[in-house]
């Protein structure tokens, strides 16, 4: 299965996040940031793209909805879903445009959350 990109800030979220999805048997790769996050996804060796991306919102130099926009910028990068995990902000009109997945609140719902990974990966593993 393709890894699952967590991307985050604040490294204890993002390594409880990565630990609930690998305890699921998910393979996950991690970035601290947008630009991190961005640096894996323009990698000239796409083998490993991921198949789902977890996007915190309220980031440094990056947010998470610049973030997505510029994702969504590139054809190939724009077919990946995107569950947004935030802990400050509620959906916006990008949810409701369906530029996300899906958008869930932190302290995190783990047994919904990872039933939504479980619909968005099954199809693109």
């Amino acid at each position: 299965m393709k890894p699952i990109l967590v991307v985050d800030d604040d490294a204890e979220v993002r390594e409880m996040i990565a630990a609930v999805l690998t305890a699921a048997s998910y393979a996950v790769r991690e970035a601290p940031d947008g630009r991190s996050a961005l640096d894996v996804l323009l990698a000239p060796d796409q083998s490993e793209q991921p198949c789902l991306l977890v996007v915190d919102i309220v980031m440094p130099e990056m947010s998470g909805w610049e973030f997505i926009a510029v994702i969504k910028s590139y054809y190939r990068l724009s077919l990946i879903p995107v569950i947004v995990v935030s802990g400050r902000e509620r959906p916006s009109e990008a949810a409701r445009q369906h530029v996300i997945a899906d958008y869930f609140t932190k302290p995190l719902d783990t047994p919904a959350f990872l039933a939504r990974v479980e619909e968005l990966t099954s199809s693109r593993g």
